[in-house]
C-alpha cells in the first residue's frame, strides 16, 4: 500500500486544476508549491500540536496537507461546535498553535497569547496559552478528530497517516478507474468524511475539488439551506461528485424534478451520516441519480462500508465492507475488527481487537450490511416491544410537510413524535396517520407534540452532522399531557 503523501502527490506536477473557488483556481503544481511554503514555516516552529479553525477554503486544504507533510499533529475544530466544545477541544488536545479565525471571538482572546507573523497570504496564526498537562497521545498520531457526539463532550479520536491511507486506498478500489470528477465540498472540512472521502480521494484521482464558503452554497449553519442557491451552485460548477447526508439528497431529487438539474451530470453521489429511507433511495434511483450509500465511524477513519456504483445492490443496504475491514454481528450489534484509530486522546493505546460500534446491524447472504439503529436509542414500549426511533423518524420525514421530528417513548409512555413543521396541524396529522397505516401496530405514533423552535446546533439539539441530540431534546420537551393523542 502506498503511504498517504505518495497517494496525494501522484499528480503534484500536473497543470490540471486541483482546487477551484468562485474567485480563483489552483493547479496541482501551484497547490503543492503553496503546501511547501506552509511546510517550511511549520518546520521553523517547535510546536507540534496545531489546531485549525477555518471555514471551507483553499487554506484549509493547504494547511491540512502541510501538517501531514511536516509530521505535525492537526486538530481540526468543527465550525458547528459550541463555545464550550471549542474550548474543550483546545484544552483537551493541548494545542499549541491556532490557524484561522473561525473561533468564538471572546474565547480566542482568552486562549491566544499573540498573533504570529507569517508569510504574505498565510491565514491568521496564533500562539496559544500553554497547558501544563499534555494529554497522552498514542505513537504515530497525525490527526485528532473530534466526533460531533450525540451526548456530552466529544472525544478526540487519534488517527495515523497510515490508517487514513488505508481508507483512501480502499475507496479508490471501490470507485470506477476512469473518473473525471469535479467534487463539491459540502460538509465542513473538519468532518472526517468530507476530508477523506471527499478531498483526499479526489486529489488522489487527480480530479478537481470545488471549495466554497458555506454561505455561497446556500448553507446557513448546520441545518438551514437556501434550496435554489444550492441547486444553482451544482449547475453552475457542473458538479459531478458529492458526499452528502440524506437531507441533501432530497434537495437534489427536487432539483432534478423541478429545477432543471440534470441527473446525468453526476458520476456518483455518496450518501451517509444518517439513515436513508428506502423510499428516498428508490426515488433517487428512479431519477437516474448514481447514488452510493455508505456507513462509517470516526474510530475507523471514516468509511467502513460502501455500495459499489457499478453493481446492482439491494435497497436499504449501506454496502459491503471495504477491503481492509472485517466485521461480525454479536447479539445484534456490529463489531469491527482492528479499527484504524490508535486510541482516544488521553487514554491508553487501543488494546481491544474488536470495536463495539453501538450500531444494531445485520448482513444478508451476499455480504451487504444493513444498519438497524443505534443500540442505545432503542425504545421499549409499554407492551414490551423494541422499536428503533430512527426507523420511524425516517418514515415520517419522507413526507414533505414534516421538517424535523424526534420520536420518543418508554415503558410508561406510548410512542410520541415531536414535530417541527410550518404546515397546518390537520395536514401534519394526516401525514402521521398515513405513515401509521404502513407501520405495524406496535410501532405506530400515538402522540404528537407540535413545536415551533427547530432543532439546531445552536440550541444544542443537533450535532454538527445533523443527528438528534436526544437527551437534550427530551430534557427540553419531557413527556406531558399536552400532546395530541390518537
Amino acid at each position: 500500500m502506498l503511504d498517504l503523501m505518495t497517494l496525494l502527490q501522484r499528480h503534484a506536477l500536473s497543470d490540471s486544476v486541483a482546487l477551484r473557488s468562485a474567485e480563483q483556481k489552483l493547479t496541482y503544481r501551484a497547490l503543492w508549491a503553496r503546501v511547501a511554503d506552509a511546510v517550511a514555516w511549520l518546520n521553523s516552529r517547535s510546536e507540534t500540536r496545531i489546531a485549525m479553525a477555518l471555514d471551507n477554503s483553499f487554506d484549509w486544504v493547504i494547511w491540512d496537507l502541510a501538517c501531514l507533510r511536516a509530521a505535525k499533529i492537526l486538530i481540526p475544530i468543527p465550525p458547528f461546535f459550541s463555545v464550550e466544545q471549542q474550548q474543550n477541544v483546545l484544552h483537551d488536545s493541548a494545542a499549541q498553535l491556532l490557524i484561522g479565525m473561525q473561533l468564538d471571538t471572546d474565547l480566542r482572546e482568552v486562549v491566544t497569547i499573540e498573533r504570529i507573523p507569517g508569510k504574505t497570504g498565510f491565514p491568521a496564526i496564533f500562539k496559544l496559552s500553554s497547558t501544563e498537562l499534555q494529554a497522552r497521545l498514542p505513537d504515530g498520531t497525525q490527526k485528532i478528530t473530534y466526533t460531533s457526539g450525540s451526548t456530552g463532550q466529544p472525544k478526540g479520536v487519534c488517527l495515523s497517516a497510515d490508517g487514513i491511507a488505508t481508507v483512501v486506498t480502499s475507496l479508490l478500489d471501490k470507485l470506477p478507474s476512469q473518473l473525471h470528477s469535479r467534487h463539491l465540498v459540502v460538509m465542513p472540512l473538519a468532518v472526517l468524511l468530507e476530508n477523506i472521502a471527499g478531498v483526499y480521494v479526489t486529489l488522489a484521482l487527480g480530479a478537481e475539488v470545488v471549495v466554497l464558503p458555506s454561505p455561497s452554497l446556500g448553507l446557513k449553519g448546520a441545518s438551514d439551506l437556501d434550496v435554489e442557491q444550492f441547486i444553482n451552485c451544482l449547475k453552475h460548477y457542473q458538479i459531478s461528485t458529492l458526499v452528502i447526508p440524506p437531507a441533501l439528497l432530497e434537495v437534489i431529487c427536487a432539483g432534478v424534478e423541478y429545477f432543471g438539474l440534470s441527473a446525468q451530470q453526476f458520476e456518483f453521489i455518496a450518501v451517509g451520516g444518517a439513515r436513508l429511507a428506502t423510499a428516498q433511495e428508490q426515488r433517487a434511483m428512479d431519477l437516474g441519480l448514481p447514488i452510493v450509500v455508505g456507513y462509517g465511524l470516526s474510530e475507523c477513519a471514516s468509511v467502513v462500508a460502501l455500495n459499489d456504483i457499478s453493481k446492482a445492490r439491494p435497497l436499504g443496504s449501506v454496502g459491503t465492507l471495504l477491503p481492509h475491514v472485517s466485521g461480525q454481528i454479536r447479539s445484534g450489534e456490529l463489531f469491527i475488527r482492528s479499527p484504524l484509530m490508535l486510541g482516544y486522546l488521553g487514554d491508553e493505546a487501543l488494546a481491544a481487537e474488536w470495536l463495539a460500534t453501538g450500531d444494531l446491524a445485520h448482513f444478508d447472504e451476499s455480504g451487504h450490511l444493513y444498519i438497524d439503529g443505534r443500540k442505545k436509542n432503542i425504545i421499549v414500549t409499554p407492551y414490551g416491544r423494541n422499536v428503533d426511533p430512527e426507523w420511524l423518524e425516517t418514515e415520517l420525514l419522507t413526507n414533505s410537510v414534516i421538517s424535523q421530528v424526534c420520536v420518543s417513548g418508554d415503558e410508561s409512555h406510548p410512542l410520541r413524535a415531536l414535530i417541527v413543521s410550518s404546515a397546518e396541524r390537520n395536514e401534519i396529522e394526516r401525514a402521521v396517520q398515513g405513515v401509521n397505516m404502513k407501520l405495524p401496530d406496535y410501532a405506530q405514533i400515538k402522540d404528537i407534540e407540535f413545536i415551533s423552535t427547530p432543532f439546531t446546533v445552536a440550541n444544542q439539539q443537533l450535532t454538527g452532522t445533523g443527528r438528534l441530540r436526544r437527551q437534550a431534546i427530551l430534557s427540553r420537551y419531557p413527556f406531558s399531557m399536552s400532546s395530541l393523542e390518537y
